[in-house]
């Protein structure tokens, strides 16, 4: 079995990585995707960029099915919005979301190759990485937790969410980093998504395929 490295000499930079860096488990390297399926801000299902009518999440389902019939070890690989609850719950007035990014989106994978880690993986080049906007500053996380604490001790909710996220500037391509980022990383679980208009890079358990 070849390496990543030696596969994107041959093919180039793959759409995905499912990633995974120890021993046990399979990796795979991913170029196009066949059939693509989406949820858009307003609960629409979209095939191929075409609108089909009905309940979203059971074209979802049928549509993953579907899949499954062509290849069963990799059917599939995507990523979930935490916004997808505005469509699980609809009888929940929640904050609609702004961005223009699907709800979910799921490809068909074209072609895929597994491969294998070893010591030679090592990136050509490192991407350089900026903080653009950081955690709020101590005394203002303090009076948002004690918020929290309040609605909590009230009943006004059992569990919070209070994540903060951060923004950073990076130069160079988000392939590039990612690569340079796992060498350090070692994800269990590490996943790159090159879309239209996002990329992700993950390297947590959070994702499916």
């Amino acid at each position: 079995m070849t390496t990543l490295y030696q596969l994107i000499k041959q093919y180039g930079q793959p759409e995905a990585l499912i990633d995974h860096w120890d021993t046990t488990s399979k990796r795979y390297a991913i170029w196009g995707f066949d059939e693509e399926f989406l949820i858009d801000n307003n609960g629409m299902a979209m095939v191929n960029g075409i609108p089909v009518t009905g309940p979203p999440m059971q074209i979802w389902q049928d549509t993953l099915d579907r899949w499954k019939e062509d290849e069963i070890e990799v059917s599939a690989v995507g990523y979930i919005s935490y916004d997808l609850k505005n469509i699980l719950f609809p009888h929940i007035q929640f904050k609609r979301a702004e961005k223009i990014k699907p709800l979910l989106w799921f490809g068909k994978p074209g072609k895929i190759i597994p491969y294998n880690i070893t010591e030679s993986d090592k990136p050509d080049s490192i991407s350089e990485i900026k903080i653009s906007k950081d955690l709020p500053h101590p005394g203002e996380y303090e009076k948002s937790i004690n918020l929290i604490k309040s609605h909590l001790a009230k009943g006004d909710s059992y569990q919070i969410n209070f994540t903060q996220p951060k923004q950073y500037q990076i130069s160079g391509n988000p392939f590039d980093l990612y690569m340079s980022m796992r060498e350090y990383i070692q994800p269990h679980c590490g996943m790159f998504l090159n879309l239209e208009n996002m990329k992700i890079l993950s390297f947590i358990f959070e994702f499916f395929y």
